[in-house]
């Protein structure tokens, strides 16, 4: 099941489902409507996706749910792996993910569209699906490509090696390894400090970064132009610039 607790505008996801967290179909649709409802919340202002436990942050897939379903059922996860993803990606608030344990296959791919991944010393990353028969989301792989390299996701994927919070920091996918009993308080204050910026400079800032790479110059100027009508005069970033300003003349004055 997923827990959803909402804290000063920060929605928690809790994924819990012993002994792995690991995603049937139910599991996912939950996740996935709760992310949309979320997507269309513009007072949620982050989120922030963990695992219940030690011992896992999601062991990806249900793969024993996939051994005996149908080929219908497995299209339905294929969907619903995929819109999970999209739904993560899609976020335009800060996101983070608190790795408590492993993180395998799908749980590999949703730490890699945090903007922000603080993983235990204890987690562990891989996909390993070539050995057990299976294929990751095309999704997944690409947000893998942006995030770790092409030589990194190659690696990753064809050897399917499960490997430490040390060598995700390296590749690029962890951005911060801490002590197990230090995570949440590191990603409460990663998700509080972002969610203290003007909101909708931080969602102007990750829409041109998600989409802004395939746009030509004339089409970033169209979305510069469409941010600054929205944040333009809005109480947030007028009370920063204003600070910036004053804190400015005060250090020009000494």
């Amino acid at each position: 099941m997923l827990h959803v607790e909402r804290k000063n505008d920060i929605v928690w996801l809790t994924m819990d489902r012993p002994p792995a967290n690991a995603l049937d179909n139910q599991t996912l649709r939950e996740i996935v409507g709760i992310l949309e409802e979320i997507n269309q919340d513009l007072g949620v202002r982050g989120v922030v996706v963990t695992g219940a436990g030690t011992k896992f942050f999601s062991a990806g897939g249900d793969v024993k749910e996939f051994s005996s379903i149908t080929q219908e059922q497995g299209l339905e996860r294929v969907r619903l792996g995929s819109r999970l993803k999209a739904s993560l990606g899609a976020l335009e608030c800060p996101l983070v993910c608190a790795v408590n344990g492993a993180a395998i296959g799908s749980g590999m791919e949703m730490a890699a569209l945090a903007d922000f991944c603080v993983a235990a010393d204890t987690a562990r990353f891989g996909m390993p699906e070539i050995n057990h028969g299976l294929l990751p989301m095309a999704k997944g792989i690409q947000q893998l490509v942006n995030v770790i390299g092409l030589k990194n996701t190659k690696d990753v994927l064809f050897s399917g090696e499960i490997f430490g919070a040390a060598r995700g920091k390296d590749m690029g996918l962890v951005h911060e390894i801490v002590k197990p009993d230090e995570l949440m308080n590191r990603a409460d204050e990663w998700i509080s400090d972002m969610a203290s910026k003007p909101s909708e400079l931080f969602r102007a800032l990750k829409r041109t970064i998600v989409t802004g790479m395939h746009l030509s110059d004339e089409e970033l100027e169209r979305m510069t132009e469409r941010d600054f009508l929205r944040y333009f005069g809005a109480e947030e970033a007028t009370a920063s610039l204003t600070s910036f300003i004053n804190v400015s003349e005060t250090r020009t004055a000494v």
